[in-house]
């Protein structure tokens, strides 16, 4: 799964219609009433972001990334095609 980061008060939903559900402690996962698709991460220990699916997106080729967060936790087999940086985990500093 591949999510962007984004300040809440950048984000602006066309449709506000968000669902959400308490997927653990201190985690609200928005997703759509109507069909069920996952649309947005919230947790307390990420305060001030709200954390997207790019999946949700309509275009989400118009979303460049700057960096890959958890790098340290992908598949093996996988890997990106790209110089960005490469954090191993969240609040990692971005001059690791």
């Amino acid at each position: 799964m591949t999510f962007v980061g984004y300040a809440p008060e950048n984000i602006v939903f066309t449709d506000d219609a968000r669902a959400f559900y308490q997927s653990s402690p201190g985690v609200r996962r928005g997703f759509c009433p109507q069909c069920g698709t996952p649309v947005s991460y919230e947790a307390d220990r990420y305060p001030g972001e709200i954390h997207l699916y790019v999946s949700a997106f309509d275009r989400p080729d118009e979303f460049e990334p700057t960096l890959h967060v958890y790098y340290s936790q992908k598949i093996r087999w996988f890997d990106c095609a790209d110089n960005l940086k490469r954090l191993p985990q969240a609040g990692a500093s971005e001059t690791t």
